[in-house]
């Protein structure tokens, strides 16, 4: 009987960032963030560094689910069940993090003055240099291609344009509360390659606050064990 184990592959590797922080930012909608696979992340986590921020985004989601139809009262709260539920399904998983560790959930961030900020001085950016609204909107197309056949919907990539600056927003917020503990860059871990607009602010503009981070892609490696008796 074969048996499937999972290993991080990260790239860069946490040893090259040097960083003590990691947020984990998970996806509700990302397979690779639940159950075993997510076990080999914590893992990871674990072995690398001193502190982890579990990320939920959930209410983050509530853009996605507008773009399937729901009111925003609705999408909200459809939104809030999704990370409900993931927790309740991971919650032996998380139980696992042996370093110090905090879980939050999306609207922790929504409600911050600094968040806030960070959002409109980012639609700001947007508006006025051509280079990161190109960025944007290339990402805002195929957020919703993900999700659509038709991806030149204005209403839909309106959305995806609010998803991106909302998720820039919040990074580049935790970034700079690390980096103002005194921990110095921490690392933005995803299973996904990082979005051209996000590389943008973090290495070519340099003023928000993800400069003050790395992104480190979490590649999930499928190993099989052979277990015959």
């Amino acid at each position: 009987m074969e048996q499937k184990h999972y290993k991080i592959k990260a790239k860069p590797s946490a040893s090259q960032t040097g960083a003590r922080v990691c947020s984990l930012n998970i996806s509700m909608n990302n397979p690779n963030q639940t159950g075993d696979k997510l076990k080999a992340m914590i893992k990871w986590v674990n072995t690398n560094f001193d502190h982890c921020i579990v990320n939920v985004s959930d209410s983050l989601q509530r853009h996605n689910l507008a773009n399937q139809g729901c009111s925003k009262k609705e999408a909200y709260q459809k939104s809030l069940a999704m990370g409900k539920k993931w927790l309740a399904d991971n919650d032996n998983v998380l139980q696992e993090l042996s370093i110090s560790h905090e879980v939050c959930r999306w609207d922790k961030w929504l409600g911050l003055t600094k968040v806030k900020d960070l959002q409109s001085k980012l639609y700001d950016l947007y508006q006025t240099k051509e280079p990161f609204k190109a960025c944007v909107d290339l990402d805002a197309k195929r957020w919703v291609s993900r999700q659509l056949e038709d991806n030149d919907n204005a209403h839909d990539l309106q959305n995806g344009v609010a998803f991106l600056i909302e998720e820039f927003a919040v990074h580049s917020y935790m970034a700079q509360r690390e980096w103002q503990k005194g921990n110095g860059k921490m690392v933005q871990a995803y299973p996904a390659q990082q979005l051209q607009a996000e590389q943008f602010l973090r290495e070519r503009y340099g003023r928000m606050g993800l400069e003050k981070s790395f992104f480190v892609r979490q590649k999930v490696e499928t190993r099989i064990a052979s277990n015959l008796k």
